[in-house]
This record gives structure tokens, sequence and C-alpha cells, in this order.
């Protein structure tokens, strides 16, 4: 069940969005039965560059290997990065 979306993660988004100086990629533990749904739903979705769903790598967080294969599917240097989560 998605319950929708968390209002000031996506203002932080938002914000980030029109800002247009960093790129922004996303890292979910949604399964990969109802991340097309979501996708659809929510249009602060489309606001990524690429998105890394966890459902469909059978990789979850907190486990290290999915940062690390974010990173390296998006050519991303962890340097430079910041992560927010919206727990």
């Amino acid at each position: 069940m998605i319950s929708g979306p968390i209002k000031g993660s996506v203002d932080v988004l938002e914000k980030l969005y029109e800002n247009r100086n960093c790129r922004l990629y996303a890292l979910t533990n949604w399964s990969s039965e109802t991340f097309p749904y979501a996708v659809r739903e929510f249009e602060f979705l489309r606001r990524f560059e690429g998105i890394l769903v966890s459902g469909n790598e059978k990789i979850v967080k907190p486990d290290s290997r999915i940062y690390h294969l974010l990173l390296d599917r998006f050519d991303i240097e962890a340097k430079n990065c910041l992560f927010i989560d919206d727990s």
C-alpha cells in the first residue's frame, strides 16, 4: 500500500529541482510490483534523472551494496553526494 507523498520531502525535492544546480537521483525500497504505479501516481518521481528500485535489484537499504550500485550505475562520485532520506 502506498500512502502518499511525504510533503516535507517533496518540498525539498522541488526546491532542488527548481534550482537546477545539482543532479537528482532516487534510491527506493519500493517493490518492483508497486513502483510502476508510484511513477504514474506521483509526479514528483519524474524529477529524478535516475531511480534505483531495490525490488528490481533484490537488495534493500541499508545494505551498503545498494548505495554502491547507485553510485556505479549512474557514474556518481560519493564525495560529491548528499543523501536525504524521507524517514
